[in-house]
């Protein structure tokens, strides 16, 4: 009952796509997802899910600590990253 959405970086799918994937996943389903924290609110994503959850649909439920997901890549060792992990509350 859950679906994950993948990595979300520069590049990759925009913040309203949380829409379509809160719209597709049934209530209770889960939602996890890595952001890389250099486009966490550049990009919009906290905006995105903050909305989704002001409104109803989504709850967090876990928010990991920064950590290097690719520690020992010389071109992307600085890249931070955090799991984010979302319950859908309502249809």
């Amino acid at each position: 009952q859950y679906t994950k959405t993948g990595t979300f970086t520069t590049g990759h799918a925009p913040a309203s796509a949380w829409e379509e994937l809160v719209r597709i996943v049934r209530p209770g389903g889960i939602l996890m997802s890595t952001f890389a924290t250099s486009i966490w609110e550049a990009n919009g994503f906290r905006a995105a899910i903050e909305g989704l959850m002001s409104r109803g649909l989504l709850a967090e439920m876990e928010v990991t600590a920064p950590y290097a997901p690719l520690p020992n890549s010389a071109a992307e060792a600085h890249v931070l990253t955090r799991l984010h992990v979302y319950r859908k509350l309502q249809a």
